[in-house]
């Protein structure tokens, strides 16, 4: 991408001292830990404060007053570039950032920090949209208890800074952590709510769906214009423009009109997961559900009960099938896993999502109004939480619902998609045929745990020590696996990650070198995960309670 002259990545980092600029984008925490986005319009170099671009990702000290979009900020500090993956297979903060075109970020503590007079940016966002959002956050903080708030920002505002880190991990491993984000079913929520409100005045029907597509645009707004609300807000315009020249709407069309627009405005979007993740699902699901349907169809006869099944169970397995089996490449490619028991988990958690959604919309709606009776829709909201919950909590404890393999390839990715797409085409001999040669390829180039040669990769553990080596002929050796405490657990964390990222489910030997928990500890973990045929240990005893496990479980 093009930078101009006077943007931050061209000036030379270290001598920048200080920033000015306005904050673009708020993330406040519960836990007072809060980031803002700041939108740079002077930095301070070789003593003089000169016009500049960019944006700045601030981290601002803990207990300092949360600051709100608009509002002017001048740091003194120094620009750093964000962190690296400090684990081979680790999320690459960076990268994402920059995708943002955020390369800097900066720490604010409260003596470097100033608030300078006036506000910037737009009047829309900032008189409109954010106070409506503070009034909706507020309602939300007052009327439910905190891990339902967390679990309603993140669907209504798209807010999951607040989302506890073992929910997610809960979420993920069953496979529906896309029930957290903002989706296309926040869409057709909000467009039936709307055209239901607007039904009940003599309206037109051209007029009915303007009115509608106004609120829903004020929505898209409300969320910060997130890639799937986008992308299902597009596709519902075009089908509705489509409808009034009264042609027959190709979905497959309307979704790649919809994706055009979106990368003719920001091209980046192609490299964001997100973005990667939503059109897949939708396209896996608009392609290959009417193949799935025509392979597996559901034949119990011709009464109320098979007819109710297949429409309220079959069918929609069948779509959740399509959506997996689409977002399994990618799936494999950022988390290394395959999602097995997704496909039957969504059946139940979606439709309870959407209830969800709409109940909530409904309490945003009604609490602008200042409706009476708010309590009792919370207390309904608070119960379904929690039911949503326990049942992600079930399923996450069963091993069957996720299956963990080494890292592919972009090769690999790419030719697993062409793979499923005959797959859902294999009613269809000819596609079947193609579908045997792809696999036999993916078979081919699939990476073997066979070296060469040496590869030691030292895991990133804290306060510790973990270092894999692996040798010719299969032969792997764990050394020290990091602590294992109340607050972290490093052989869940990075060591176990770093042997699946590379392929290793066997070691021939794992060693403690010493007693300290910041050496074994994660072994306790490791050895649950990886099969390890002889543990070493040191010479000297140790009799504390982590070191005696250790030793009884090997």
């Amino acid at each position: 991408a093009y930078h101009p002259p006077n943007h931050l990545l061209n000036l030379p980092e270290k001598q920048v001292k200080g920033i000015q600029g306005y904050v673009s984008e708020a993330v406040i925490r519960k836990n007072g830990k809060h980031r803002y986005v700041l939108q740079c319009n002077r930095a301070l170099l070789n003593g003089h404060w000169q016009k500049v671009q960019g944006k700045v990702l601030v981290f601002a000290q803990k207990g300092l007053r949360p600051f709100h979009y608009g509002q002017r900020l001048q740091i003194h500090g120094r620009l750093e570039p964000p962190s690296l993956p400090a684990n081979p297979g680790q999320f690459n903060y960076r990268h994402y950032l920059n995708l943002k075109g955020i390369f800097f970020q900066i720490y604010a503590a409260k003596d470097s920090l100033r608030i300078l007079p006036g506000v910037r940016g737009s009047p829309i966002e900032r008189l409109i949209l954010e106070p409506v959002r503070q009034h909706i956050r507020r309602n939300f903080d007052h009327y439910l208890p905190p891990p339902v708030t967390a679990i309603v920002k993140a669907l209504i505002l798209g807010e999951r800074q607040d989302l506890d880190r073992n929910i997610v991990n809960q979420f993920q491993r069953t496979g529906v952590v896309h029930v957290l984000a903002i989706s296309g079913l926040h869409v057709g929520f909000v467009l039936l709510i709307f055209l239901i409100f607007f039904g009940f005045f003599p309206l037109s029907y051209k007029m009915r769906y303007l009115f509608t597509f106004i609120a829903l645009g004020f929505f898209v707004a409300l969320v910060n214009f997130k890639a799937p609300v986008v992308r299902a807000s597009l596709m519902a315009a075009f089908y509705f423009a489509v409808s009034l020249s009264q042609r027959k709407a190709s979905t497959l069309n309307i979704l790649a009109a919809a994706g055009f627009l979106i990368l003719l405005v920001d091209p980046s979007q192609i490299l964001q997961p997100g973005f990667q993740f939503s059109f897949a699902a939708v396209g896996g699901i608009v392609y290959g559900y009417p193949h799935l349907k025509a392979l597996f169809p559901l034949r119990f006869g011709k009464g109320r009960l098979p007819q109710a099944i297949n429409r309220w169970a079959w069918q929609p397995m069948l779509v959740s099938l399509s959506a997996v089996l689409a977002t399994m490449p990618l799936t494999w490619y950022y988390y290394g896993t395959l999602q097995i028991g997704a496909v039957i988990i969504n059946l139940l958690i979606i439709p309870l999502i959407g209830v969800l959604v709409v109940l909530s919309l409904l309490f945003v709606i009604l609490s602008v109004a200042a409706f009476p009776f708010l309590g009792g829709l919370a207390l309904l909201i608070t119960w379904l939480v929690q039911v949503i919950l326990s049942s992600v909590a079930f399923f996450s404890r069963f091993g069957w619902v996720q299956m963990s393999l080494r890292h592919p390839s972009l090769w690999i990715v790419v030719l697993t998609f062409l793979l499923i797409t005959f797959l859902f085409r294999m009613h269809e001999k000819r596609s079947l045929i193609y579908a045997g040669i792809l696999f036999g390829i993916i078979l081919a180039l699939w990476p073997s745990n066979r070296l060469h040669g040496l590869r030691v990769t030292f895991i990133d553990v804290g306060q510790g020590d973990a270092c894999l080596i692996q040798l010719p002929d299969n032969m792997n050796v764990l050394i020290d696996a990091g602590d294992r405490n109340r607050w972290r657990d490093y052989g869940a964390q990075s060591v176990v990650p770093v042997c699946r990222y590379f392929g290793v489910t066997h070691l021939r030997y794992a060693v403690a070198t010493h007693p300290p928990s910041d050496h074994y500890g994660g072994l306790l973990t490791a050895m649950r995960s990886v099969k390890i045929d002889t543990l070493v240990v040191s010479p000297y005893p140790d009799s504390s309670k982590g070191y005696l496990r250790l030793l009884r479980q090997a």
